[in-house]
Parts: structure tokens; C-alpha cells; sequence
């Protein structure tokens, strides 16, 4: 995955820099749940899926269904945050969000080990940008800062599984077709985070 050049785009610059403001944030949460769930019942699916095939990627079988467990709980955090802000547990996905599960959904159903792609993704880019996120927030919501558990348990989660899932890759003899698939799977995963991180930025700051 390149890092960089998703960390150079302008909305990601904008959150690193300025934040959310409170109400941005709830929606983020809100929005977050929604990815959680979908990764919770596709990291599911996809490590039963490769268990039951019994084939030479059994770890990563068992790397998908202690993620669903572990998304699991941090869906359970992020709900407790959004009490403490007394705001609705539960919102409509946007459009953006609904593109982000949709390719959790296909990765773990076609070709089940692509969904992998959303660790050295979506996961990588929360262990390395997490706590310059968290700290541009903080500016924003100083009051609300008991209702940021579920950031700080993501930033410590997340990047124990991206660790993960490279060195899985790293390990594992893949075919060269499972390597391209794994490469299209991460472009897709990065494109439609992108999207899903943009709708949290005001509108007409970011050209």
C-alpha cells in the first residue's frame, strides 16, 4: 500500500490539521458503526469460509475471526461513546458509507482472502495517522474528551492488526493471481475510504 500518497490527499491533510467539530464527530462514530458491523459479519464469513476450505491459508482464517471479534467490541465502545454525547446510537449509512461495506461485503464473499485488503488499508492508515486525528479533534471537542474511548481503543487495535495482516502477507507463498487480486482489492478498499472520510469535511473548505 502506498501511504503516502492517500495521506497527501486534501481531505485527509484537512482532519490531520483542523479536526472534527462535535457534530461532525458523532456522524463519524455513527457512520463508524456501520463499517464495524459490515467487518464484523464479512471478516466472519470470510475466515469460516477459508477454515472450512482447509487449505495452506488457515492463519489467515484465524487472523479474520479474531478481527470479527475484535470489531465486535470496538462497535460496543463506539456505542458507549455515542451515549456519553447523548446522541442516537443508530443513523441512516450515507451513500459513502454504504460503498465502503458493499466492498467488505464482495472481498469477503469472491476470492475471501482479498478481504485482507481492509487491514493494509483502512487499518494501516488509522496506526499511522491515528493520534495526529485524535489530537486535531481533541482541539474541537475539549468537553467531550471521556467520549473518545473508541478512538483510542481503535488507534491501539488497529495497528496491532495491520502488523498482522503484513506479516501474513509477507509469510504466505501467494499464487500470482491471488496477488493481483489482493492489489485491485486494496485500491478499491483505499478509494472508498477516501469517501467515507470526506463527508466529515465541511463542504467548499477542501478544492
Amino acid at each position: 500500500m502506498n501511504e503516502s500518497q492517500f495521506d497527501a490527499s486534501p481531505h485527509m491533510r484537512y482532519l490531520l490539521t483542523k479536526g472534527m467539530s462535535r457534530a461532525d464527530y458523532i456522524r463519524f462514530l455513527q457512520q463508524s458503526q456501520h463499517h464495524m458491523r459490515a467487518a464484523v459479519k464479512g471478516f466472519a464469513v470470510a475466515g469460516t469460509s477459508l477454515l472450512d476450505a482447509g487449505n495452506r491459508l488457515a492463519d489467515v482464517a484465524k487472523y479474520f475471526l479474531q478481527h470479527a471479534a475484535d470489531e465486535h467490541n470496538e462497535d460496543e465502545v463506539c456505542k458507549a461513546d455515542l451515549k456519553r454525547l447523548g446522541a442516537p446510537q443508530t443513523a441512516t449509512a450515507t451513500q459513502a458509507t454504504r460503498d465502503m461495506c458493499r466492498v467488505l461485503r464482495e472481498q469477503s464473499l469472491s476470492r475471501p482472502y482479498r478481504i485482507i485488503a481492509d487491514s493494509l488499508v483502512v487499518e494501516r492508515i488509522a496506526a499511522t495517522s491515528g493520534e495526529l486525528f485524535f489530537k486535531a479533534l481533541a482541539q474541537n471537542i475539549p468537553d467531550d474528551l471521556h467520549a473518545t474511548q473508541y478512538l483510542q481503543l481503535h488507534n491501539r487495535v488497529e495497528s496491532d492488526h495491520a502488523h498482522d495482516a503484513e506479516r501474513l502477507v509477507e509469510n504466505i507463498d501467494w499464487t500470482m493471481a491471488e496477488q493481483s487480486a489482493i492489489g485491485r482489492a486494496c485500491c478499491e478498499s483505499r478509494r472508498r475510504f477516501h469517501d467515507f472520510l470526506a463527508q466529515f469535511v465541511p463542504k467548499g473548505v477542501v478544492k
